[in-house]
């Protein structure tokens, strides 16, 4: 037992001794380091309205995007090395934002949404009804997804809806005034107040007791005139604004009386106030989104007043827009034309288009590839604004041209001794091919093969005739002409 148990630590103090330190392995190599991945931008932020977005990648790996949002739908993401990420974000129809991502490698982009804006107008803001009553109208002014609710805060004032959605027209009835005294109420509809006055109905003069006629009264004292109400009349300038595509902000002024109170609301998202009203005079600012489509068009309602909003597009235009391509594929590249503050990024349509650079601002240039085709002819488009590149590929080559052969040399000159000659076969790499016929003087070394290859052939010594025979090769013939020994 004793020597069972040193025996094993014999061996292992030899081991020892013998092999002194023993090197661990090391850890693998860092590969994710290797594929660093970045992101421009990281973030981004969108209008209500969405529309199409941009973000650059850079990494000497491959890599794709995704995103877990409905909202947010990729149009084209992937690539390796430098390349370009473009997705298409949804109008956002509620008026709080929402947050998306777009999952890029292992990077994340943040992707924010603002709210639609639910501002309401009214009109009129004061109403000012007879004793009889009546029916009267109230107009709304808002986005079409905005939600509105309208209440009347008493019972003689009837609203046909107490809620409704983007521009309308609410119906109001007033009841009978059949008392005395005037009544006074209001109307909200959103954050909006609306007043509501109705006179009083005028009792009928009591019965009294004829009296003996008085002594002719003293003529009263002049009394100076009540001073006329207020008119409010307001002018609004500029009537009309022209702008960049570069957008900014702006100024209108209002001139109205101290007291007069007014209202402003814009018809587009992409134009943005400063505030919803105000009182007298005063300036109104206001700011215009950047436009990277055409022109377009917005309005201003200040006061009653219509301020016209035009701002310029951007046109784009490639050089050339259109490139035929070979079945093999292979690197192209397009000249972008383009105003000088328009922004630009190009997506492929087609997933064998793929897109190497394709992102700028004013001119550029838009550089692709074409992977080789092996089927039909196809068309794809490469997108840039509203302009875009037509690729056509050609089709790939048939099999019966592929494994078309062609044989060098096409002739082959013999002397009266004969000898060992060879035919090179050129054929696709899958095309099989053999000798199909030759003399009964030529014998063959190798005579068949896959791909290109070489027939090897031997000529018999002559007679004292010349002779001429044909190998022929899946079709075709090489001519040998042997001299005779005369």
């Amino acid at each position: 037992m004793n020597r069972l148990l040193v025996l094993p630590l014999a061996c292992a103090l030899s081991l020892t001794m013998a092999c002194g330190k023993i090197d661990l392995p090391t850890s693998p190599t860092n590969v994710s380091a290797a594929c660093e991945l970045t992101l421009n931008p990281t973030a981004l932020a969108v209008p209500p309205t969405g529309g199409s977005f941009y973000t650059a990648v850079t990494s000497p790996c491959a890599w794709s995007a995704e995103s877990a949002d409905s909202w947010i739908s990729i149009t084209y993401g992937k690539g390796t090395g430098v390349g370009t990420v473009t997705y298409a974000v949804a109008d956002n129809p509620a008026p709080r934002s929402r947050e998306g991502h777009v999952q890029i490698g292992g990077q994340v982009l943040l992707v924010t949404q603002s709210g639609m804006d639910c501002r309401v107008a009214v009109e009129p803001t004061a109403i000012s009804v007879p004793v009889a009553g009546g029916t009267f109208e109230i107009k709304t002014a808002t986005n079409p997804e905005c939600i509105w609710a309208a209440s009347a805060g008493e019972p003689w004032l009837v609203l046909a809806t107490s809620s409704g959605k983007g521009t309308q027209t609410v119906s109001l009835s007033v009841s009978e005034n059949t008392g005395a005294s005037q009544r006074n109420a209001q109307i909200r509809v959103a954050d909006q107040m609306i007043a509501v006055h109705q006179t009083a109905s005028v009792a009928p003069p009591p019965l009294v007791t004829p009296k003996p006629p008085a002594p002719p009264a003293l003529p009263a004292p002049p009394t100076t005139p009540a001073p006329p109400a207020q008119s409010c009349t307001y002018t609004l300038t500029p009537a009309s604004q022209n702008m960049s595509v570069n957008g900014g902000s702006f100024q209108a002024t209002v001139t109205a009386p101290g007291g007069c109170e007014w209202s402003a609301i814009a018809s587009e998202t992409w134009i943005s106030l400063g505030a919803r009203g105000g009182f007298g005079s005063g300036p109104l600012a206001y700011n215009i989104q950047s436009n990277g489509g055409s022109e377009r068009t917005g309005i201003l309602q200040i006061a009653g007043q219509v301020l016209r909003v035009t701002q310029a597009g951007c046109s784009y235009s490639v050089d050339p827009g259109s490139q035929g391509v070979t079945s093999n594929g292979g690197e192209f590249a397009s000249a972008v034309a383009a105003g000088a503050d328009c922004k630009w990024s190009a997506s492929s349509t087609v997933s064998w288009i793929s897109i190497r650079s394709g992102s700028g601002g004013g001119n550029g240039l838009v550089s692709y590839g074409v992977t080789a085709n092996d089927g039909p002819a196809r068309v794809g488009q490469i997108r840039i604004g509203q302009s875009s590149i037509s690729v056509s590929q050609d089709p790939a080559p048939r099999e019966a041209d592929v494994c078309s052969v062609s044989l060098s040399p096409a002739t082959q000159n013999v002397s009266s001794e004969g000898g060992v000659f060879s035919i090179r076969v050129s054929v696709g790499p899958d095309c099989a091919w053999s000798v199909d016929k030759a003399p009964s003087w030529i014998s063959f070394r190798s005579k068949s093969g896959t791909g290109s290859g070489e027939v090897v052939y031997a000529v018999e010594k002559g007679g004292l005739a010349a002779r001429t025979g044909a190998i022929i090769v899946n079709g075709r013939a090489v001519t040998v002409s042997q001299a005779g020994l005369r």
